[in-house]
C-alpha cells in the first residue's frame, strides 16, 4: 500500500519509495528511506496537502508524492510473522531491522541477442529458450527469487537498441517501464560490442535510472585478447559494473549483491551523471526541459527525468509527445520545441535526432577510448571465411535448402529407429490390457480410446525431437541470421523485409510463438502480412500427420514427399504475401538493418536443454488436451449403442452362423475343416462390418456423414473431415482421432495392426465404393495438402487475433486458408484421377 491510504492518527513504516531522480533523491534527503517510522497527524480541508511526523519532524506532502512511498502499517510490520517488538532497535526513529525480508523488482534490458535471457535463466535458475540471434524474446518473462534475505522479482524483456518507440515491442517496453517502475534495471551489454550497446545505456542514463550493468559474454571477450577497464568504465557511466563468465556462480552473486547495494543506496559507484552534449544541444535541452517543468507535469515527473523526457522530444519521439499532449501548458513546450529543433538543424544541417544520435556515439566513443584496449589486427577471420561460404552470392542460398533437405531426411530416417521402439511398446500395452480385460465398454475405452488415441501420437516423439534439433543448431550457430540475410532480397521481393524470415522460420517450431515474434518488424503492413502467412509454415504439430501417412503410403520417397509439402506450404506463404501486398497491405519501403551475430558452436547441454524442454512441452501436450481429446472422440464414435443397421448385422451373423452349425453336425473330415475356416472368415467379417457400421452410425459419424459431401470432391470421407475437425484444437490430435476411428479389425490371432498398416487396408463397405480403399496414395497425397493448408490451431487463431488488434483476422485466416486448401486439393484429387494415379 501506498503513503495515501494512512488515515489520520495511524502510523506505518517506509517500505521503499517508487519514483526517479530529482524527485525520489528529494524525498530521501527529508528522511523518507526504508524502514523509517511515519504518522499521520492532520489532513488539510481539501483532504490535501497532509502533515506527517517523521524523525522528529512535521512535513507537509502533497497526495501525489505521497503516492509514490510504499508502506507497510506499524501493526503487520511489528507483527509475530514479522519481527517482534523487542527485537527492534531504533536510531533516530527509524527501525533497524536488519532480518527483515524486503522485495523489490529489477528488470533486464539489453540490445537483442546480447544474452539477457541467459542471465536471466542464471540469476532465476529458469530454462527460458535461448538462441544466437535477434527477436528470441517477444514477451517479458519474471521470476521471483529470494537472496539474502530479499524477495527480488526479475523481469526478462524483450531486446531493443534505444528507448525510441519504433517498433511495438519497443513501445511495450516504455509502457512496461512506465507502469512497473522496477527499482533497479538490470542493463546487460555483450562484451564484443560495446560501441552498439551502449547507446541504450546513455538512454538509461539520460532517464535517471538505479541500474547496475553486466558485461557479458566475457569468455569471447577474453578468448579475442580484448581488455577492458570495467572499474574505470563504471566510474565514467556512474554504474557499478560486473563481468559475467559463462556457468560463474559466484559472479552472478557479485551481481545479485551490487542489485541490492545499489537498490539500498549503498553502492559508492553510483553517480548520477549527464551525458555532455556539447553547448548548442545543453542549451536547447534545458530550455525545453524549463518548458516542461511546471507544477501541471509533475506526475509525469514524477515517473521520468525532465532532462529525459527534453531529449527524447528533440529526438521527435512520437511516444514522449503523446505522453506531454494532456499537459496544461503543451503549447508552450510544443512552441520552444520547436524553435530549438529549428535552431539545432540550422546551426548542425543536420537532422536535431542525429546531432543528438552523433553526440551519444561521441559519448560511447571517448569512454571505450580510455578503457578498451583490443589488438590491431581482427580476430573475426574466422566468421568471414564462415561467410563466404554461408553467405556466397550463388552457393548461400543452395547450402541453405541443402541444409533443410537434410534436416527432413534425418528426421524420417534417423527418428525410424526409436519410433519403432515407442510402436513396439505402445503394441505390447495395448495387447496387455486388451488380454486382461472381458469384453465391455471399459476394455474398448482403454484399448481404442486412451491407448491408440494417446499412443498413435506418442510415437512420433523422436521426429519431433530431430526436427527441434536442427532447428536449435541454426539458432545457436548463428545461421539463422545469415539465412534471413541470404533471403532478404527474396523477400523484398514480395514485400517483406529480411527478419520476416525469423518469425517464418519459427513457425516451423509453433506458429504461435512465431506470429507473436512479428512484434520486432517496424512496418505494421509488414507484420500483418508475416502472421497472417505464417499459418502456412508446417508446424511440429503437423509432422505426425505427415510421417504417418508418408510412410504408409511411400516409403521408399519419405523425406522428399516431407520437403514437397512443406515447400508447398512455402510457396504458399509467398504467393499469398504477394497477393496481400497489392490488395490490403501496401508497403512501405523500410530499410534492412539486421546484426549478424557471431558464429558459435552451441553446446551439447544448451542442445540437451533445448529439445529435453521440447520433449516435456510435448508430453504434457499428450497427457492433456491429447488424452482429453482421445476420449471426447472414443466417445462420441461409441455411442449410441445397438443401432438399427448394426442389429440387422448381429442378426445376419446369427442365422448364417446357425445355418453353417448345422452343415458341419452332418460333415467331417476336409469338408468340415473348410467349413470351420469359412465360419472363422465370416465372424471376423462382420464383427469388422459391425464395429465400422457403430463408428458410422455413432454421434461421430453422424456429424461426419453431414460435412461428407464436401469432401467427395476431393477424395475424402466421413473419417477423414472429423480428423480434420479435430484438427482445430491441435494438428497432433488429428493422428490420434484417426487412431480411435480405425481400431476396427483385430484377426484372429488378436494381433493389433499399426495405425499405418490401418490406413493402408482399410476398404469402404458400402456405397458406390464399395470395397476400395479408403485411402489410396493419391488421396493420401490429398490428405496432407489439405492438413498443411487449412485453417490454423485454436492457438493460433487467438494469437492472430490479438497481435492484429482484431478478431477478424483470426477468422479471415480461417476462411481463405480453409477455401485455398479446398481448391488446392481439388485440383490434385481431380487431376491425378484422370492421368489414372
Amino acid at each position: 500500500m501506498n503513503l495515501t491510504a494512512l488515515k489520520q492518527g495511524e502510523s506505518a513504516y517506509i517500505v521503499k519509495i517508487i519514483g526517479k531522480g530529482t524527485y525520489r533523491k528529494r524525498l530521501m534527503e527529508m528522511g523518507f528511506s526504508s524502514g523509517t517510522k511515519i504518522s499521520v497527524i492532520k489532513k488539510a480541508p481539501f483532504n490535501d496537502p497532509v502533515e506527517y511526523e517523521l524523525l522528529g519532524s512535521r512535513i507537509a506532502l502533497r497526495n501525489i508524492d505521497a503516492a509514490g512511498i510504499e508502506i507497510e502499517l506499524a501493526e503487520k510490520f511489528l507483527s509475530s510473522n514479522l519481527l517482534s517488538d523487542q527485537n527492534l532497535t531504533f536510531e533516530n526513529n527509524t527501525a533497524v531491522v536488519p532480518n527483515i525480508k524486503k522485495s523489490f523488482t529489477v528488470a533486464i534490458l539489453g540490445n537483442p541477442n546480447c544474452g539477457k535471457t541467459t542471465v536471466f535463466n542464471a540469476l532465476t535458475g529458469k530454462n527460458d529458450r535461448i538462441a544466437n540471434y535477434s527477436g528470441v524474446t517477444i514477451e517479458s518473462a519474471y521470476q521471483e527469487i529470494e537472496f539474502r534475505n530479499y524477495g527480488i522479482t526479475i523481469f526478462d524483456l524483450p531486446g531493443l537498441y534505444s528507448l525510441n518507440s519504433i517498433t511495438d515491442s519497443d513501445k511495450s517496453i516504455r509502457d512496461f517501464l512506465k507502469e512497473k517502475q522496477p527499482d533497479i534495471i538490470l542493463n546487460i551489454l555483450d562484451a564484443g560490442n560495446l560501441e552498439r550497446n551502449l547507446y541504450l545505456t546513455t538512454d538509461l542514463i539520460d532517464m535517471d535510472v538505479r541500474m547496475v550493468i553486466a558485461l557479458n559474454m566475457m569468455d569471447e571477450f577474453n578468448n579475442a585478447n580484448k581488455k577492458i577497464d570495467s572499474q574505470n568504465l563504471g566510474i565514467l557511466l556512474g554504474f557499478p559494473i560486473v563481468s559475467l563468465l559463462e556457468k560463474d556462480t559466484p559472479a552472478i552473486n557479485l551481481l545479485l549483491d551490487k542489485i541490492i547495494a545499489v537498490f539500498e543506496d549503498q553502492e559508492a559507484m553510483v553517480r548520477h551523471i549527464h551525458i555532455n552534449y556539447g553547448n548548442i544541444l545543453e542549451n536547447s535541452i534545458r530550455k525545453v526541459q524549463n518548458a516542461i517543468k511546471q507544477i501541471s507535469n509533475y506526475d509525469t515527473l514524477r515517473l521520468y527525468s525532465s532532462r529525459f523526457l527534453a531529449i527524447k522530444l528533440l529526438e521527435k519521439d512520437s511516444e514522449t509527445k503523446l505522453l506531454l499532449s494532456n499537459s496544461n501548458n503543451f503549447q508552450q513546450i510544443h512552441q520552444v520545441l520547436n524553435q530549438q529543433i529549428s535552431y539545432i538543424e540550422k546551426e548542425f544541417a543536420l537532422e536535431a535526432d542525429l546531432v543528438i544520435t552523433k553526440a551519444k556515439q561521441g559519448f560511447i566513443t571517448g569512454a571505450l577510448r580510455e578503457t578498451l584496449t583490443q589488438p590491431i589486427l581482427s580476430v573475426e577471420e574466422r566468421n568471414r571465411i564462415a561467410d563466404r561460404i554461408f553467405t556466397h552470392r550463388f552457393w548461400g542460398l543452395p547450402i541453405f535448402i541443402a541444409f533443410l533437405w537434410l534436416m527432413f531426411f534425418t528426421t524420417f530416417q534417423l527418428g525410424k529407429i526409436p519410433m519403432g521402439w515407442i510402436e513396439f511398446g505402445v503394441l505390447k500395452i495395448s495387447q496387455l490390457v486388451s488380454s486382461a480385460l472381458s469384453e465391455g465398454m471399459l476394455k474398448d475405452l482403454l484399448v481404442d480410446g486412451m491407448i491408440s488415441g494417446v499412443g498413435g501420437v506418442l510415437i512420433f516423439l523422436p521426429n519431433i525431437l530431430l526436427l527441434y534439433f536442427f532447428i536449435a543448431v541454426m539458432e545457436g550457430s548463428g545461421y539463422m541470421s545469415r539465412a534471413v540475410f541470404i533471403l532478404d532480397k527474396s523477400m523484398h521481393k514480395i514485400g517483406l523485409h529480411g527478419k520476416s524470415f525469423i518469425p517464418l522460420v519459427m513457425g516451423f517450431g509453433c506458429n504461435v510463438p512465431a506470429i507473436m515474434a512479428t512484434r520486432m518488424l517496424e512496418n505494421r503492413n509488414e507484420r500483418m502480412i508475416t502472421m497472417l502467412i505464417n499459418p502456412f509454415i508446417s508446424c511440429n504439430a503437423r509432422l505426425p500427420v505427415y510421417i504417418l501417412f508418408a510412410t504408409a503410403f511411400f516409403p521408399h520417397y519419405s523425406a522428399t514427399i516431407l520437403f514437397l509439402i512443406y515447400l508447398l506450404g512455402v510457396v504458399l506463404a509467398i504467393l499469398t504475401a504477394l497477393l496481400l501486398r497489392k490488395t490490403i497491405f501496401k508497403i512501405v519501403e523500410m530499410p534492412f538493418v539486421m546484426e549478424l551475430p557471431p558464429y558459435r558452436l552451441p553446446s551439447v547441454s544448451s542442445l540437451a536443454s533445448y529439445m529435453w524442454d521440447r520433449a516435456s512441452e510435448y508430453l504434457k501436450k499428450i497427457a492433456g488436451v491429447i488424452l482429453i481429446a482421445s476420449i471426447l472422440f472414443w466417445a462420441l464414435s461409441y455411442f449410441p449403442q445397438n443401432s438399427a443397421c448394426v442389429s440387422e448385422v448381429k442378426k445376419e451373423l446369427i442365422a448364417k452362423q446357425l445355418i453353417l452349425d448345422q452343415q458341419l453336425l452332418h460333415t467331417n473330415g476336409v469338408i468340415h475343416d473348410s467349413l470351420l475356416v469359412q465360419k472363422t472368415d465370416m465372424v471376423l467379417y462382420y464383427h469388422n462390418m459391425e464395429k465400422s457400421l457403430q463408428r458410422e452410425e455413432s454421434y461421430l459419424g453422424q456429424i461426419g456423414k453431414f460435412i461428407e459431401p464436401a469432401l467427395r470432391p476431393i477424395g475424402l470421407d466421413w473419417r477423414s473431415g472429423i480428423s480434420l475437425i479435430s484438427g482445430l484444437t491441435a494438428k497432433e490430435i488429428i493422428v490420434s482421432t484417426l487412431a480411435v476411428l480405425y481400431q476396427v479389425d483385430d484377426d484372429s490371432h488378436s494381433h493389433r495392426h499399426t495405425l499405418a498398416s490401418k490406413l493402408q487396408t482399410q476398404k469402404v463397405v458400402d456405397g458406390p465404393r464399395k470395397g476400395e480403399p479408403i485411402f489410396s496414395p493419391l488421396t493420401a497425397f490429398v490428405f496432407m495438402i489439405f492438413v498443411s493448408i487449412y485453417f490454423p490451431c485454436i492457438g493460433s487463431i487467438i494469437a492472430i487475433s490479438r497481435e492484429s488488434g482484431s478478431a477478424k483476422w483470426g477468422l479471415f485466416s480461417v476462411g481463405y486458408t480453409l477455401s485455398l486448401a479446398w481448391i488446392i486439393s481439388f485440383i490434385v484429387y481431380q487431376g491425378g484421377t484422370l492421368l489414372g494415379l
